[in-house]
């Protein structure tokens, strides 16, 4: 299709799979709901691609401009990889994605186990020497990702050390609806393998977003080979809503500034402890969540190199029901949050609550390095409670009384 395209939604049904090219180049796709991808095949390419050598387009610039998308975004393939091919520019606009998606990117199929790639930028010109090609950038904008089972999703730059930033995001006409989801964050054959990132950033906003995401070190079933990981050259960053993160390996940086962040479990939904690997955790404001047990180890764990920031963030202490329950003393408890930080010496400025059931408690707290120890604190229901209990013994001393 060589123009702008607006459909109310769209559907490919490919039972072998294949290279669509949806858009001709610089163009943009306006899909008012749901885009669906069902496919029996193994490969899909949405852009802009003619193809001269081997598939790869003849210059830098290739590709569409933009894809938005209102509703959800489904893949449902059995074998499947998505590629997406955008104008090769240089597009680090935050608020000019090169893809919209209002709701939820899903991946679905028949088997718990597959691993998806999706090739976000996925062909660069291979005419030309590895040092006169320029890396191709783009934003995704997305309400929610979103796996089943034990899928992985491989998030993937392709050949040319690509910066790709993955924005969760309300588009302000749809509900967030958020998502969990099991990723990788790889570049493929990485010809500038030390220059490629994938960035994470949750800007739920007024909607109050919420993402789990479960950052992975490998994906099975892709040669490992030709795949690399680039955790340790991307950063994550929290501004607003709700993001929920396990990573198994260190992340360059980790900024909360806002919003609520939390450590996510390592794999099923309902894990009840995970951790976060950085190389620096960077607190300007919001909270981090950390669910806790009745002993040092049964609980979330930030693994950080160094903290900076002005400090701002609230750490929160979530007592989890598993461990404790109402009349249980704190006193001496000690919660083991963080690991590895060196050369900081500011714990004390550091601000700590604890919640239950949704209940802040009151507590008195010390550091030492990176553990919490309660000095004193009694775990109490809600007020609400409290006053239902004092009202049904009211009401029986009255009706005590009465009958006296």
């Amino acid at each position: 299709m060589g123009g702008d395209l607006t459909v109310k939604s769209f559907t490919i049904a490919d039972t072998n799979g294949g290279w669509i090219n949806i858009l001709g180049q610089d163009k943009t796709l306006n899909v008012v709901e749901d885009f669906v991808i069902n496919l029996s095949g193994n490969i899909i390419q949405i852009g802009y691609n003619n193809m001269p050598q081997g598939g790869m387009p003849a210059a830098d610039g290739d590709g569409f401009r933009q894809i938005v998308i209102g509703g959800n975004f489904e893949v449902n393939a059995t074998t499947p990889e998505l590629k997406t091919v955008f104008k090769n520019t240089n597009n680090y606009d935050i608020n000019n994605p090169s893809m919209i998606i209002g709701g939820v990117a899903k991946f679905t199929n028949s088997d718990d186990a597959a691993t998806y790639r999706w090739a976000v930028n996925a062909f660069v010109n291979r005419t030309i020497p590895d040092s006169e090609k320029t890396p191709a950038t783009s934003v995704i904008q997305l309400g929610g990702l979103e796996t089943t089972g034990n899928k992985t999703v491989m998030v993937c730059n392709n050949d040319q050390g690509a910066f790709t930033t993955l924005s969760f995001k309300s588009d302000g006409k749809t509900a967030f609806t958020g998502g969990d989801a099991k990723i990788t964050l790889n570049d493929f054959y990485g010809l500038f393998n030390d220059r490629s990132y994938i960035n994470v950033v949750m800007d739920g906003g007024a909607n109050g977003g919420k993402q789990i995401l479960r950052v992975m070190s490998t994906a099975p079933g892709w040669d490992a080979g030709n795949h690399h990981s680039v955790v340790g050259r991307s950063s994550v960053s929290v501004k607003s809503g709700s993001l929920d993160l396990f990573s198994e390996e260190k992340f360059l940086s980790t900024d909360v500034s806002g919003g609520k962040f939390g450590i996510a479990g390592s794999s099923a939904a309902n894990d009840k402890k995970g951790s976060l690997l950085t190389q620096t955790l960077n607190l300007n404001g919001g909270d981090i969540w950390f669910d806790v047990g009745d002993v040092p180890d049964n609980g979330d764990i930030i693994y950080a190199d160094s903290i900076g920031g002005d400090l701002s963030t609230v750490l929160v202490l979530n007592l989890n029901e598993d461990f404790f329950s109402i009349g249980d003393i704190l006193d001496g408890a000690e919660f083991a949050v963080f690991r590895g930080v060196t050369g900081f010496d500011d714990w004390g400025s550091l601000a700590v609550e604890a919640y239950f059931n949704g209940v802040r408690q009151d507590i008195a707290y010390s550091w030492n390095d990176g553990v919490i120890t309660i000095d004193s604190g009694t775990v109490v229901p809600e007020p609400a409670a409290v006053a239902a209990v004092f009202g049904v013994l009211v009401f029986a001393f009255a009706a005590y009384r009465r009958r006296k």
